[in-house]
């Protein structure tokens, strides 16, 4: 009787810290003049607040990275960066009880065409695996372009007068965004080009019909 208990016990416990571990990540990027502005939320489910947790994030040439805030629960989180390179490792000290989600408030700087924006992650392996589990929405000017090279996947792009959005989702979470800046970008709309071709045909139209109006005149 007392195996089965302690074997029941095992079970149970192995069950429960199982479950431990991410539940999704969301991530909201504006792009505007050479500048990232992210807001990263990783939600989690843990059955035992640990006593610190690390989070990592990649760093890259040609970019750069600064943290303005960290929040647990919505409350400002103090930390502590262990290493810079070859990873930059974040220690994040007395977790409060019934941690549910970090929010991560970053920006990135980038003078390349071609740049990567990594996302934080943490060792913690996800607790599930569904389509939605990564979330990213981006946003930009229309009076810029860029093209996501990485991840490769499904995405939903939308925009108004002013801006181009972009949304995707994937059942695991990557630890980077590789994007490429469209050069020679033009800001003209598919309306304004349709109506800059229907009005070089008017013009066209009109040139051959001065060019032969004797001809129209006298037949």
């Amino acid at each position: 009787m007392k195996l089965l208990l302690t074997l029941s016990f095992i079970v149970s416990s192995l069950c429960l810290t199982a479950n431990d571990g991410v539940q999704s990540v969301q991530a909201n990027m504006i792009i505007q003049d050479g500048s990232i502005a992210i807001i990263e939320e990783i939600s989690y489910e843990l059955s035992n607040d640990p006593d610190s947790l690390i989070v990592k994030i990649l760093p890259f040439e040609g970019s750069e990275l600064f943290i303005d805030s960290i929040l647990m629960n919505d409350a400002p989180q103090s930390y502590e960066i262990l290493t810079m390179k070859p990873i930059i490792i974040i220690k994040l000290s007395s977790v409060k009880n019934g941690m549910e989600k970090l929010i991560f408030h970053y920006r990135i700087a980038f003078n390349e065409a071609s740049f990567f924006i990594p996302l934080f992650f943490s060792d913690l392996t996800a607790t599930k695996s569904q389509s939605d589990f990564f979330n990213l929405k981006m946003n930009w000017s229309k009076d810029e372009d860029y093209n996501i090279h990485f991840p490769k996947v499904p995405m939903e792009v939308k925009e108004n007068a002013n801006q181009k959005f972009t949304t995707l989702e994937m059942p695991a979470a990557p630890s980077l965004v590789r994007m490429q800046r469209v050069e020679g970008h033009s800001s003209l709309s598919f309306n304004q080009v349709v109506d800059l071709g229907v009005g070089a045909v008017f013009l066209l139209i009109g040139l051959l019909l001065w060019m032969n109006r004797k001809k129209l005149a006298y037949g």
